[in-house]
């Protein structure tokens, strides 16, 4: 039985004292004739953890590949609308974009370490963001090492191949490696779908305690750990043939008492260990 659908254009229930670091407004990506994500009307608020979760299908993680230009990597996308960090225009063409993934970093399903040692994974982005004498350099691979609790894990092997590490491992070192250039904003597209449960609890303990260096924007399946984890809630549906959003406000209040069909269904169909 088909739902009936609100307007295109949900109530977005904000939450007091919120600072605005990203604001989407009338975004509509396609591929090709496919609209993959319609009429994206959100404000993302700065220093909380926003969670985007929806059923498989519905965009979530093509919203975040919009946000810093990692969409422009896809053959025949087309994106159009406004997206302002701050004031400024993310796609604007003549955007710096290597810049702008410095402000909005990605960290991505599936760990990405680069091919090469623990050591260089950090050194690399550091070094072309600034330059650093070696004591400075050492000191800051140490700190994003702590930040992340692996630095007891692999403070002994710094020079050993980063994919000797396990996938936990693997992961915890690229959130680091996106911290060190100090980002905005952090993109985390699923960072535990592809790890085990004591691998998935250290990664949720370290995105719980970013909030407060860093704004957080974490697309995820599991709604156990939304409502962990999240301040803020957007919920994506694709019942109409494309990705949108069909709720958005404090996960609190949504988690407590969903306004939308949609999110209701999708609630109960999941599991809240």
């Amino acid at each position: 039985m088909m739902h009936s659908f609100e307007p295109h254009t949900p109530r977005e229930r904000a939450g007091e004292g919120d600072k605005p670091v990203l604001r989407v407004s009338g975004l509509k990506v396609q591929a090709g004739k496919r609209t993959l994500l319609s009429g994206v009307e959100t404000t993302i608020s700065e220093g909380k953890v926003t969670a985007v979760i929806g059923p498989s299908g519905s965009g979530k993680s093509t919203f975040l590949s919009v946000l810093n230009r990692l969409a422009d990597l896809i053959d025949g996308l087309q994106v159009s609308g406004s997206v302002y960090l701050h004031n400024q225009d993310v796609l604007n063409p003549k955007l710096d974009v290597l810049s702008l993934r410095r402000k909005v970093s990605m960290v991505f399903q599936r760990p990405t370490p680069f091919p090469t040692s623990i050591w260089q994974n950090l050194r690399l982005p550091f070094v072309e963001k600034q330059k650093a004498t070696k004591p400075e350099l050492q000191k800051e691979i140490q700190h994003q090492l702590e930040r992340v609790a692996l630095w007891p894990e692999v403070k002994s092997r710094l020079f050993e191949p980063a994919t000797k590490l396990s996938g936990g491992q693997q992961q915890r070192l690229c959130i680091a490696r996106s911290l060190i250039v100090k980002p905005e904003i952090l993109l985390l597209d699923e960072p535990c779908s592809a790890l085990d449960p004591v691998s998935s609890d250290q990664i949720e303990q370290l995105v719980g305690g970013l909030k407060n260096e860093v704004t957080v924007l974490m697309v995820t399946h599991n709604i156990a750990q939304a409502k962990r984890l999240a301040d803020h809630l957007i919920v994506l549906s694709n019942e109409r043939g494309h990705g949108e959003i069909v709720e958005q406000g404090p996960a609190a209040e949504i988690f407590s008492n969903p306004q939308h069909k949609v999110t209701q269904t999708y609630f109960q169909s999941e599991s809240f260990q």
